[in-house]
């Protein structure tokens, strides 16, 4: 193959690998009550309101409104329960989220996601204790606050960015 066709087909190539390893951009996962869970920009209320009855078919919300989901659970054998929070906007759609526990053994659902986001995106920035990622139209905060007692903290937080 002469060099002048070669180059946009290997352009094209780099390109379409670039987009499917940016993957972000489709939204990100979340492992609740071990089913994997996609959110993204154009997640609708309805929809994860379902898939979270699927993935937590024994428990119930411990708020349920128009602009918020909240399930309290036991999401790490042994330990203690992690608030598992989703926030939406107006149009019902996915506007952020909030995975708070005490510790990290009792946060899977935020120990897994900040493991993604690390693969996707690197270590992410430091803003004080803090690291702060930047993906798939989202702004994730993951805080953790050891040996401080009752405020000890493991939390990531989502929050979508733009309109």
């Amino acid at each position: 193959m002469r060099a002048s066709r070669l180059f946009p087909a290997l352009f094209l190539l780099v390109s379409l690998l670039a987009a499917s390893a940016a993957g972000g951009e489709a939204g990100f996962p979340v492992s609740i009550g071990g089913q994997d869970l996609t959110l993204s920009r154009e997640t609708r209320r309805s929809d994860l309101e379902a898939a979270l009855r699927r993935a937590l078919p024994k428990e119930r919300p411990s708020v349920r409104g128009p602009r918020r989901i909240q399930y309290d659970v036991v999401a790490a054998q042994g330990q203690g329960p992690v608030s598992l929070a989703f926030d939406f906007d107006a149009q019902g759609r996915f506007s952020g989220a909030t995975f708070d526990a005490m510790s990290k053994a009792q946060n899977p659902v935020a120990v897994q996601l900040a493991a993604w986001l690390t693969a996707q995106a690197g270590q992410g920035v430091r803003k004080g204790d803090d690291r702060v990622w930047t993906l798939a139209g989202f702004r994730f905060r993951l805080t953790e606050v050891k040996n401080a007692g009752e405020d000890s903290a493991y939390r990531l937080g989502v929050e979508r960015q733009g309109k």
